[in-house]
């Protein structure tokens, strides 16, 4: 069982804008730094990895001490042959996403036996929930908030947040300060 806590929710649109936004930003300081983004492969999301980092860095640098502790998304397959029917958006492969970033979320896990779980094992699980969710206000506000301070953010401090969550270099960085100030790198 898990509790999604603040959960940056990608079902959402405005969530959607605010990582394409962060998106953006990422790859101009990397511009910035003479480097590309990295990229994706089927079995290494690089990319999707290093923007989310960022993404969570700015919520937790705008929004202390709020920290993300999961997302959710969801996937649809871009292969045609996955679909129901010709046409269809749905997709054999549909799937939900859950990253749990805080492990205090992860409040329990049982092997399910369609026979052997009861009723009273969910209710107590429910229960247990309810005792320990604490009162938050909406995601959509916190990261309506985030997206505001972010886009009030300097250059300079955004390219200093991108070294605090791992997804450029110190030297990349001073690279991308050197051509923001005009300078040759």
């Amino acid at each position: 069982m898990i509790r999604l806590g603040f959960c940056l929710d990608l079902t959402e649109p405005e969530n959607i804008e605010y990582l394409t936004d962060v998106y953006e930003d990422y790859k101009a300081n990397l511009e910035f730094a003479g480097e590309k983004p990295p990229r994706n492969s089927r079995k290494y999301r690089k990319l999707d990895r290093a923007v989310f980092e960022y993404a969570y860095r700015v919520i937790e640098a705008t929004q202390h001490p709020r920290k993300v502790d999961t997302a959710h998304g969801v996937f649809v397959s871009r292969d045609g042959d996955k679909r129901i029917w010709d046409g269809s958006w749905i997709s054999r492969d549909t799937h939900i996403q859950l990253c749990v970033r805080n492990p205090a979320c992860l409040l329990g896990a049982w092997l399910h036996y369609p026979t052997g779980l009861e009723v009273k094992d969910v209710h107590e699980a429910l229960q247990a929930m309810k005792r320990y969710k604490p009162a938050l206000p909406s995601s959509s506000q916190i990261i309506s908030d985030a997206k505001k301070a972010f886009q009030a953010m300097s250059q300079l401090e955004r390219i200093d947040l991108m070294v605090k969550a791992g997804v450029m270099t110190k030297k990349q960085a001073e690279k991308a300060r050197t051509q923001l100030a005009g300078g040759k790198g």
